[in-house]
């Protein structure tokens, strides 16, 4: 929990920023009905996940080969979902490419009004 909490960023002492609630998503995931079916886009980071020098390796390496495949497993939930590449971001994708993150809410809104 500390690692996923304070991973090593400029924002761990942000109180505001994305903090991890194992046990409350774990409960909403579970409680949650089907996947509407919604336009959407998948952003993916290209770079490793942000984490504090001397993190364990055997903990991260994991979860960096699992990443892609669960991105994948996102676009597939989806009918013609845009899989997106942020080159260059790790999991802050919001913050190190602010442009191609508009650029996907746009995408998506105007599915939306689309009907599609």
């Amino acid at each position: 929990m500390k690692l996923l909490n304070d991973p090593g960023t400029p924002f761990d002492a942000d109180p505001g920023f994305e903090k991890a609630d194992i046990d409350g998503a774990v409960g909403a995931v579970r409680a949650a009905g089907p996947l509407p079916r919604v336009p959407m886009a998948v952003l993916s980071k290209t770079e490793p996940f942000a984490a504090p020098a001397g993190s364990p390796r055997d903990l991260l390496a994991p979860l960096e080969r699992a990443w892609p495949a669960v991105q994948q497993a996102l676009v597939e939930l989806g009918e013609q979902t845009p899989h997106l590449l942020a080159t260059g971001s790790d999991h802050y994708v919001q913050v190190h490419d602010p442009d191609l993150t508009i650029g996907a809410i746009r995408l998506v809104a105007g599915r939306i009004r689309a009907g599609r």
